[in-house]
């Protein structure tokens, strides 16, 4: 419970509520990309709440996310922090229904944890920059002639600081007097988790991995020897996904994600990491002119300027020549856009230890055959597997395995996959329930 929480605990959740309203407030949180970086750090939270194993966290948060779509692309921060109030709730509810509301472990409705939801984006920035910089409110108040109590009702949310005061507080932090301005108070700091590039200025290119260790099985999308879409910048060794239209999103590490060297060691800090005990993402900070791991991080170069709205955060690349599209097609066009994506079609393995890997363009299916319909195979088609796994595991218990308590279990648990095998198991050899990619031959 966040009331026994210590304070690097609630550290690290504020870190991530703080990351996941920059990332939905950009218009790439809403991509397939976003919401990969929003499931992280959903379980990160689900993970703190709980006390339960990252893997179940990470099949809770994908759940949810499908019963919750995130708030349209470009939301404010009491949008999001509706949303995150509405998930985290839902799986707080889950939680206790394994407990009685006198246990420890029960998640009481008025717990401080839903106070550090409910913070303005103003008030997380102030709390996340104290950490940061590893500023008491005693010392801040000293260099802005208030008293301690001052500072903790600005973090509090329980009053706002004076124009003077702002820029006073921005002075002590060392950052831009713009990102204290009342005007971004309820506005997250998209800049902070959104690049065109890694900022850790060693331009030193990226090297790629997967982005799921099939250690999980039930969690395991991306195939065995597959490069994978994380990009791995080989200066600091942060981790990204880069989103169709560019921008890369900072992807936590957590224990699905291996880099493709694992001995290889980098000079930025906490890097290994996958919870977030330390300021983040990792490539922003690095450690400032003391010695001592525990003191102040050097503030990112970024906050020493002006804040960027979202769409000016990260430039569109320019757009490739292309033929016409007749008038008649590009509905359909723009719906295919959605769906179509590189999957691996064939890989070989050469003597010399070398893999080869051939991509081509697939859709994701559900294949359903059953009692109804006289043995007919129906299809659907699906955006993304998870998705396809989630209509799959819901359609074999809309079939009876609503009344199977081994489905049921795996149901709750998020192991769609597993719903869907469980479903084939106790059905007829015609009976087929499967989700795979269906390749496909398009026009040059």
């Amino acid at each position: 419970m966040s009331s026994r929480w210590d304070r690097s605990t609630q550290q690290q959740f504020l870190r991530g509520i703080d990351a996941i309203s920059g990332v939905l407030a950009h218009p790439a949180g809403t991509s397939h990309e976003g919401q990969t970086v929003i499931e992280r750090l959903l379980a990160l939270g689900f993970e703190l709440m709980t006390c339960r194993e990252e893997e179940g966290e990470l099949a809770l948060a994908e759940e949810l996310l499908i019963q919750h779509p995130v708030p349209a692309s470009g939301a404010d921060g009491p949008q999001i922090r509706q949303w995150l109030a509405t998930v985290y709730t839902q799986r707080a509810a889950l939680h206790n229904e394994d407990f009685d509301e006198d246990d420890w472990d029960y998640i009481d409705p008025h717990d401080p944890l839903w106070a550090l939801i409910e913070l303005s984006d103003l008030a997380r920035r102030l709390r996340l920059l104290q950490a940061a910089t590893k500023t008491t409110a005693a010392g801040l108040g000293r260099s802005l002639g208030v008293g301690a109590h001052q500072i903790s009702h600005w973090a509090a949310d329980d009053s706002r600081p004076s124009p003077a005061h702002r820029k006073a507080l921005a002075a002590a932090f060392g950052i831009h007097p713009a990102w204290l301005t009342a005007d971004r108070d309820h506005t997250p700091d998209s800049q902070l988790y959104i690049q065109s590039d890694c900022p850790c200025t060693h331009a030193a290119g990226f090297s790629t991995g997967p982005l799921e260790c099939a250690t999980f099985i039930f969690y395991d999308s991306t195939p065995e020897g597959q490069d994978g879409p994380v990009l791995w910048c080989d200066g600091c060794g942060q981790p990204y996904l880069r989103t169709p239209d560019g921008p890369l999103i900072a992807l936590p590490v957590a224990s699905q994600t291996v880099h493709p060297d694992p001995e290889r060691r980098y000079r930025a800090a906490h890097v290994r990491d996958g919870e977030l005990t330390q300021p983040w993402p990792h490539a922003l900070w690095s450690p400032g002119p003391s010695t001592d791991k525990r003191g102040p991080l050097r503030l990112p170069d970024l906050l020493t300027l002006p804040p960027q709205p979202p769409q000016q955060q990260c430039p569109e690349p320019e757009p490739a020549a292309t033929a016409a599209v007749p008038a008649s097609r590009k509905g359909a066009d723009a719906v295919a856009a959605g769906f179509i994506r590189p999957q691996i079609a064939a890989r070989t393995l050469h003597p010399g230890g070398t893999t080869e890997t051939r991509m081509a363009p697939a859709i994701w299916t559900l294949a359903h055959r059953g009692y109804s319909g006289s043995g007919r195979l129906d299809v659907w088609a699906y955006r993304t597997e998870k998705e396809a796994q989630f209509a799959g595991a819901k359609l074999a218990m809309d079939c009876g395995m609503d009344e199977d308590e081994r489905a049921q279990a795996l149901f709750r648990r998020g192991r769609y996959q597993q719903v869907m095998q469980r479903y084939e198991e106790t059905h007829p050899e015609t009976h087929l329930l499967r989700v795979q990619p269906a390749f496909l031959e398009l026009p040059a």
